[in-house]
């Protein structure tokens, strides 16, 4: 007799589906250049570079502010670009008073330093003294120029490549802005500025606000030119 097959008993053959490994799995990443790539060309190409050819005399020394303009207008251009908020570049009132206190703070020390650096006979040897011009080129443009770049648009654009570390920030922001004075040859001036952009850094950290510090960068640096130390 021939068993019933419907007590037979059933096999069952299930497929399963078997996960087979992405081969792009395997295959080692693609490097990616880090964010902050386009900020330290910048940086480099922009700012370091254009100091150097002062520095060694492939522009002439008598056309630094021209080239201190052309380096403003490729920030400013970059910042366009990038799209920053008034508030990302410290053109704000936001804790202006706490600023403008600090700064002031500030400006008497840093005065009370310059005078007795002034007293050391530390001035920077010059054929002329300045003109009128010249500080009031200084006080309304050349000082706040330097603040909206290694101040407004660097720490701006170093949070966008996610800096995190403010320290890296700090030194970044004040070492480039020390060897913008590179191109005077004059060492005393760049422990100076070191000095100066350490302060005006650290107060721009916590009160980022270019405002108060612009304006004792002004008051400061036209005291230094009257001294002789700049």
């Amino acid at each position: 007799m021939h068993p019933n097959p419907s007590k037979s008993p059933s096999l069952s053959l299930t497929c399963r589906p078997v996960k087979l490994q992405d081969e792009t799995a395997t295959r080692s990443p693609k490097t990616a250049l880090p964010a902050s790539a386009p900020f330290l060309l910048l940086l480099l190409v922009n700012c370091y570079l254009p100091i150097l050819l002062i520095w060694f005399g492939v522009i002439p020394f008598t056309y630094r502010f021209h080239a201190l303009a052309t380096v403003l207008c490729t920030f400013v251009l970059f910042g366009l670009y990038r799209g920053y908020g008034l508030g990302e570049l410290g053109l704000t009132l936001k804790d202006c008073r706490s600023s403008m206190l600090a700064n002031a703070l500030f400006c008497a020390a840093g005065g009370l330093g310059l005078y007795l650096v002034f007293l050391g006979g530390f001035q920077m040897p010059r054929e002329h003294s300045h003109s009128r011009t010249s500080f009031l080129l200084y006080i309304a443009f050349l000082a706040p120029m330097q603040e909206f770049i290694f101040r407004g648009i660097m720490f701006a654009e170093m949070k966008r490549c996610r800096i995190a570390d403010r320290r890296i920030m700090l030194l970044i922001s004040t070492v480039s802005f020390s060897f913008l004075h590179i191109i005077y040859d004059y060492p005393p001036l760049l422990l100076i500025t070191f000095i100066s952009g350490l302060a005006w850094g650290m107060m721009y950290l916590r009160w980022p606000s270019l405002l108060g510090i612009s304006m004792s960068h002004a008051l400061l640096g036209a005291f230094a030119m009257f001294l002789g130390v700049l």
